[in-house]
């Protein structure tokens, strides 16, 4: 018998686009939920970014549209829906590459924040240029500071579900930026997709880390799943 696990989207759920991403639609054991299911227009208003705070923020969607959250705000949400669940489960993952720390405290957590940069860690030795995309705007800063810990980085803006011409724009502000091909690439954010994926890779010839294939090989580890 599988072990249950929780998914949980900072946006709404049911999100096709994840589950059939990492490989778990139609498994059993697993429920997806989203830490805006039940919330009205106005309860989510009340979690958005707001530029004059001191804050990150995270790029969602809420009713088919996208929205900005603010991290605190995001992350006290987070508490309540992980509290509120009605057994525990042997695994929850916040589908989320952002930080939120003691979210689920005491529970088993898959810490997709540091899955991604202990990963980019091992991978950037010696002078490595790293090019990385954000889903948000106000993320290219801290994003940047965040990453060049690891590596000389550059972080550009790419909404998730861009079309192609956006994203090809995107690569071009990257190699603008980094002044350079770079040597390793980061899609940093759960909602980017696999023509995503597939399109930054036809503009460069590099290692490109896409959370899900992370995330995937964990997940079916723990469930036992068959490659």
């Amino acid at each position: 018998m599988r072990p249950d696990i929780v998914l949980i989207t900072i946006g709404e759920s049911p999100r096709p686009d994840p589950m059939d991403a990492l490989g778990l639609a139609g498994h059993d054991g697993v429920t997806f939920i989203g830490a805006l299911d039940t919330l009205r227009e106005d309860q989510v208003a009340e979690l958005r970014w707001n530029p004059d705070d001191e804050d990150l923020p995270i790029f969602t969607w809420f009713r088919g549209q996208e929205v900005i959250l603010g991290r605190r705000r995001l992350y006290h949400r987070l508490r309540q829906v992980v509290s509120a669940l009605p057994k525990r489960p042997s695994l929850i993952a916040i589908l989320c590459t952002e930080s939120f720390p003691g979210v689920g405290e005491g529970d088993f957590v898959l810490r997709i924040d540091k899955l991604l940069t202990q990963t980019v860690s091992a991978l950037t030795v010696g002078h490595t240029r790293l090019g990385v995309f954000v889903p948000v705007l106000g993320q290219v800063a801290a994003g940047e500071a965040r990453w060049n810990l690891f590596a000389q980085s550059a972080a550009c803006c790419l909404p998730p579900r861009s079309d192609e011409s956006q994203i090809r724009e995107s690569c071009r502000l990257m190699r603008e930026r980094l002044g350079g091909t770079p040597h390793l690439i980061v899609l940093d954010c759960m909602g980017y997709t696999r023509q995503d994926l597939q399109t930054v890779s036809e503009e460069f010839d590099c290692t490109i880390i896409w959370p899900a294939e992370l995330v995937r090989s964990i997940l079916h580890r723990h469930m036992n799943i068959s490659p």
